[in-house]
């Protein structure tokens, strides 16, 4: 078995929708190949750091384990995904739709123009050493990293918790590519969606099986709720698909109760390229097989009574996304 390296990235956004870009780029860091998260902090809300114009960031942690291969390799995965959401860099400390900064790798040292380990202004910037903090006990040297530095100490006040931030993020149990509970209600359907979101980057599938009236459409709009759609969230049914245009990412909503081949699937323009980079919920997607396959997470949905679903998700790569390692929900029950 190769050699693991267990990493720290800063996340920040402060253009558009923060959570969203937030979000993607958690889920994002989890598809990286050869990477596992293992824990992220909670989010945070702070002033311009270097810039007193601009206006506020969340701000959070995140700590994984990676495959054995040089830091400076997976800095380039990390500018990435910034790229990929939306990044800018015309402007030094300038506003950013993600803004990902490589913390430290174990305990390795760098001094280069392109990567410096461990990031040299941890100990100034509150909006790091806080959640950092959080997730520091992962690697004996990190403790270190987050003591703060007493400019770091004198704006400490500019960095504060996210109210009703949603509680998804967490310590991760080992891999799993099936896991079943029960939802004893339409509120934690809800939730189970909800934290189900916050593994979804751009290009993930979610294949939603089960009958008529069994809690598809409940979840799917839960999912889209959780990922920023405000308005209406309508069903598809007569219309095979429904479009939302996110700040952060393209939403599909797809219902295939009506369609009979791939064919007609591909008439409809499920397989366009302008499509690729959306995240797509598909209900009825075992009509089409090859869908199943494709699908980050397949999600069946039964009755067990006039209340109660039985959730199995399953993954067909074998090892579930981001969520599904957490704690349930709370209020869930694992069967």
């Amino acid at each position: 078995m190769a050699n693991r390296r267990r990493f720290a990235a800063g996340l920040g956004s402060n253009v558009g929708d923060r959570m969203g870009y937030m979000r993607l780029a958690l889920a994002a860091i989890e598809q990286i190949p050869g990477a596992v998260v293992l824990a992220a902090s909670r989010l945070y809300e702070s002033k311009g750091w270097g810039r007193r114009d601009l206006d506020p960031f969340l701000n959070a942690v995140v700590a994984g384990e990676c495959e054995d291969h040089e830091p400076e390799a997976l800095l380039a995965q990390l500018r990435q995904i910034e790229d990929t959401l939306g990044r800018q860099r015309h402007e030094h400390w300038g506003p950013r739709t993600l803004d990902i900064d490589l913390l430290a790798v174990d305990g390795e040292k760098r001094d280069s123009e392109t990567l410096q380990l461990p990031h040299p202004w941890i100990d100034r910037r509150p909006f790091v050493y806080i959640p950092l903090g959080e997730v520091a006990d992962l690697h004996p040297g990190w403790q270190q990293l987050a003591r703060p530095h007493p400019e770091g100490r004198a704006i400490e006040q500019d960095t504060v918790p996210l109210a009703d931030a949603p509680a998804v993020w967490g310590r991760r149990a080992a891999p799993a590519g099936e896991h079943t509970f029960v939802s004893r209600s339409e509120d934690e359907t809800i939730a189970f969606g909800r934290q189900l979101a916050w593994g979804l980057a751009p290009g993930s599938l979610v294949a939603l099986n089960g009958g008529l009236g069994a809690g598809k459409s409940v979840l799917a709009r839960a999912i889209a709720r959780e990922m920023g759609v405000t308005g209406p969230v309508q069903s598809p049914t007569f219309t095979l698909c429904r479009t939302y245009e996110l700040p952060a990412v393209l939403l599909e909503h797809w219902d295939l109760y009506r369609v009979d081949s791939e064919d007609e699937l591909e008439a409809a323009g499920f397989f366009s390229p302008e499509s690729s980079g959306a995240v797509r919920l598909v209900e009825w997607a075992e009509r089409c097989p090859p869908l199943m396959e494709q699908a980050l997470v397949q999600v069946s949905l039964e009755d067990v009574d006039a209340d109660s679903r039985r959730i199995t998700v399953r993954s067909a790569q074998g090892t579930l996304p981001f969520a599904f390692r957490l704690p349930l929900m709370e209020g869930a029950h694992a069967t």
